[in-house]
């Protein structure tokens, strides 16, 4: 009987585990199946959630525009925040709300009465048509624009009235437009930036002020670079700045940005801005030459462009070669030679005396010693 009792208990310990195993592993699917079901809903619920999304932005009718006006972004605007930051008028929402522009807002209402009696424009047309393109102008802004529609349609028709008459004021000052200019036909695939206007000149190329109006104007012909004239002053950075970063935004060209890579080049010194100025390229209204060269050697910073975007890289191809060749090399460095005698050894009268009477000294002494032998 107790052996009998001990196989009974035996088997019924091995049953009990059987059935602890089986119960673990039915736990486990249940577990699995759980995990599976859930990972599946949560797939179907952020694609529902993610389609809803798409659904609402397709029904946007700010979808449909193409962002092309732009916040400048954090790099640059740390470089000169004032750079960026408008002074005397606000054109647009992203400076609207400002105190410190408020006044203007009163002159752009003088220039709508102006353009109202000037054209016989009705009012009543200018409002309609603003609001009519509302919400195409809101959707050309990159930024969320925190003006409701009748504001938003109010500083469209302000500002646009504003920017005609001045471009009116700048054409009838001008008497003419500005001649469009032609892009160069077969940009180098590979290039580097051109030496500074001082390196130009040793090795021969020379300097001349281009009669255009247009910056883009730059020849190099014959060993002549022509420049149109630019003037320097206080809002130069400014405005240069903030073209650079309407290129950088993705403006399909980068003309403004070439103009600005190619002035950095030729001023890498005062030097540079001193003979630009005596030629007649620079005016100069800063004061000291440094300021001009500080001002264009800081302006390219944190800008990227690639070769196929430089304008000018034919024109420094050319210059280039030009001044590399080997005689023009050799122009170069009798020019640097010239420079340096002129400044170590002739940069009063008496050092050029010095010299003078030094080398008279030296030819009597060989005279001398010729004769001497001779005369053995």
């Amino acid at each position: 009987m107790a052996l009998f009792y001990n196989l009974s208990e035996h088997l019924l310990i091995e049953q009990t585990e059987l059935c602890s195993i089986n119960w673990e592993m039915a736990s486990e699917n249940v577990v699995n199946i759980n995990i599976e079901e859930s990972t599946t809903q949560m797939i179907v619920n952020l694609t529902s959630s993610i389609d809803h999304k798409l659904n609402i932005l397709s029904a946007d009718p700010l979808y449909s525009y193409t962002a092309c006006i732009y916040r400048v972004s954090e790099k640059p605007r740390k470089a000169n925040e004032a750079a960026y930051t408008p002074r005397l008028v606000s054109i647009g929402p992203l400076h609207h709300e400002r105190r410190q522009l408020q006044g203007m807002e009163a002159y752009k209402l003088r220039c709508l009465q102006n353009f109202l009696i000037r054209f016989g424009v009705g009012l009543n047309n200018l409002v309609m048509f603003a609001a009519h393109e509302e919400s195409y102008v809101r959707g050309c802004y990159e930024d969320t624009i925190n003006l409701n529609p009748e504001q938003f349609s109010e500083m469209i028709l302000l500002d646009g009235i504003f920017i005609v008459e001045a471009f009116c004021r700048v054409l009838l000052y001008l008497h003419s437009p500005a001649l469009p200019r032609e892009q160069p036909s077969s940009p180098a695939k590979k290039f580097e930036y051109t030496r500074s206007a001082t390196e130009l000149q040793e090795a021969g190329v020379k300097f001349r002020t281009g009669k255009g109006k247009c910056l883009f104007e730059v020849m190099f012909n014959k060993g002549e670079l022509t420049v149109p004239r630019l003037i320097v002053n206080d809002s130069t950075e400014t405005f240069f700045r903030n073209l650079i970063a309407f290129e950088q935004c993705g403006y399909y060209s980068k003309d403004i940005t070439s103009y600005v890579i190619l002035m950095d080049s030729l001023i890498n010194t005062p030097n540079d801005v001193v003979l630009l100025v005596k030629r007649g390229i620079i005016k100069n209204e800063l004061g000291e030459s440094e300021q001009v060269a500080d001002l264009f050697n800081n302006l390219y910073k944190e800008v990227m462009t690639e070769t196929k975007d430089f304008y000018f890289a034919k024109l420094c191809g050319d210059l280039n070669d030009y001044s590399r060749d080997s005689f023009h090399e050799w122009k170069a460095n009798c020019f640097k030679w010239r420079v340096m005698l002129r400044s170590d050894y002739f940069s009063n009268p008496w050092s050029f005396i010095s010299v003078f009477a030094a080398s008279i000294l030296l030819l009597l002494t060989v005279t001398q010693t010729v004769c001497s032998i001779i005369q053995l």
